[in-house]
């Protein structure tokens, strides 16, 4: 398998106003990956799914194979007592993601997988003439771009991380949020933000669209 190897790069002179580090990213030559995808981590977050929704309420879109990790992302549908749809990846956890060296061994165990939680309104169009409208996909595709992230740049998404679109960040279509905030999903059970599989951890962030003050 080979994939575009990418790295990230930090800027001693760029930090957002709450000082926290701005990462830029560049293209580096492909290679051979070192890791590959394994499947039985698609397999555990099946079972996960399972144990908060009902399969047969559950749709997913998924994505042609790719050179780097094939992500799909399935839809839970709302129900009366959870009265909001939610989208949660499956791939991103396929591969580990690239910590720091900095980072303490053991929280390197715990945070180097994960998968990507969004809620949306129940009312949100999900048929597929009206997902061919930006407006209503773009929560979809940005779920799978930031799925994809971590393993295109050899870097990491995690609690308390800010994703702005884009460098300058973009709004979203038909929307004033110009990227996410990564934290703990709400209103879901306790026990649906981590799983694991034959004893790695992985934990489910969710995202939360934000204003570019709030970023």
């Amino acid at each position: 398998m080979r994939y575009l190897r990418r790295e990230y790069i930090m800027s001693d002179q760029e930090t957002t106003e709450g000082g926290q580090s701005v990462y830029h990213y560049h293209s580096l030559e492909t290679r051979e990956a070192g890791q590959q995808p394994k499947r039985a981590f698609r397999q555990g977050f099946e079972n996960h799914l399972a144990r908060f929704f009902d399969p047969n309420k559950v749709r997913v879109w998924h994505k042609l194979p790719s050179e780097l990790i094939h992500v799909d992302v399935y839809m839970a549908a709302a129900t009366p007592e959870r009265p909001f749809g939610t989208l949660i990846t499956s791939g991103m956890s396929d591969m580990p993601m690239t910590l720091p060296d900095t980072v303490d061994e053991q929280v390197r165990f715990s945070d180097e997988r994960a998968e990507l939680v969004m809620r949306l309104p129940s009312s949100w169009p999900l048929d597929q003439d009206a997902l061919e409208d930006p407006v209503n996909y773009w929560p979809i595709q940005w779920m799978k771009t930031l799925a994809q992230l971590p393993h295109a740049y050899s870097t990491w998404l995690g609690n308390g991380h800010s994703i702005p679109n884009g460098q300058p960040a973009d709004t979203y279509p038909g929307t004033n949020f110009d990227g996410v905030v990564l934290g703990a999903p709400v209103d879901l059970p306790v026990e649906f933000g981590s799983y694991e599989v034959d004893g790695t951890p992985v934990s489910l962030y969710g995202l939360f669209p934000a204003y570019e003050e709030e970023m």
